[in-house]
């Protein structure tokens, strides 16, 4: 009796100890799983944020150039108006958006190179925005770059001829899932009359070749079915011959995608359209893309 009774005492013990440990290991497993959610919906936070950001220093540098000065700023909407602010700004209480405007150079030839090789150009500047946080007491940040120009009083460096209307704006510029195509660039015609976008070139610092453009829903070069040339998978630096695109007068177009035959993620990319009167404009990316 006392055996069984010990025996009994002994599976109980078992019992409660595989119980405790199976029950350890769920509430670490929902520990890990909650943690992974909070991560994930913190990166979707920031990603929005940082559309916003972009689209707001969109909306000063065609608005009020004369605001875009070199400095440390924050944003601040007012009246449905963006404007920036003297010190970063606080998101939620939780993120801190910090927007760093910087001077550019430009070379002899205008292309835009490293601070004191060129002579300044106050019709372009770079701007930063980084979003920083704080995650499991770890210090996390994000950042985007662009260039911002003064499209209405470009100065000496400003194009000519149709390319003087025509705005590329790589503000809402991404790589895709695959991690092989840039996306969200927009054309628009700043103009009364139409112009015509005739060739473009890009370069950028990653391996691979373009395959084809493609602009609202229709490619203007590819590099296999006979639309535009040369034919063929093209590397950087190729001038692309299109298929004619005239835009309409203070119409944009969007760029639906640049697509590469490699994974393109963490390049710089330099877009130049040539119109049809020659005259050509150039704008130029800086990684990290907004996802």
């Amino acid at each position: 009796m006392l055996f069984s009774r010990g025996q009994q005492l002994i599976e109980v013990i078992l019992a409660l100890a595989i119980f405790f440990a199976f029950l350890s290991g769920a509430i670490l497993l929902s520990g890990r799983s909650l943690q992974t959610f909070r991560s994930a919906q913190e990166l979707t936070d920031v990603e929005l944020i940082l559309t916003e950001s972009l689209e707001a220093m969109q909306s000063i540098a065609s608005t009020n150039w004369n605001a875009m000065t070199i400095g440390t700023f924050g944003l601040t909407s007012q009246g449905g108006a963006w404007q920036m602010q003297p010190s970063p700004d606080s998101i939620n209480g939780t993120y801190l958006r910090t927007v760093t405007i910087d001077g550019t150079e430009r070379d002899a030839n205008c292309a835009l190179v490293q601070t004191g090789q060129g002579t300044a150009d106050p019709s372009t500047m770079h701007v930063t925005t980084t979003i920083s946080w704080t995650e499991g007491g770890q210090n996390k940040s994000r950042e985007v770059g662009a260039y911002f120009t003064d499209w209405k009083t470009p100065g000496a460096c400003g194009e000519t001829g149709q390319a003087s209307n025509l705005d590329i704006d790589i503000s809402l510029a991404s790589i895709d899932a695959t991690k092989k195509s840039l996306v969200g660039v927009v054309l628009t015609n700043n103009d009364s009359s139409s112009i015509t976008l005739d060739t473009m070139t890009l370069t950028w610092t990653k391996p691979g070749e373009i395959g084809y453009i493609k602009i609202e829903g229709t490619n203007y070069w590819h590099s296999s079915n006979g639309t535009g040339s040369p034919q063929g998978e093209q590397p950087s630096g190729t001038e692309l011959d299109l298929v004619d695109l005239v835009l309409e007068p203070e119409e944009s177009y969007d760029i639906d995608v640049f697509r590469f035959d490699e994974k393109v993620d963490g390049a710089t990319f330099t877009i130049t359209a040539t119109m049809i009167d020659g005259s050509s404009t150039t704008e130029v990316t800086t990684p990290p893309f907004v996802p």
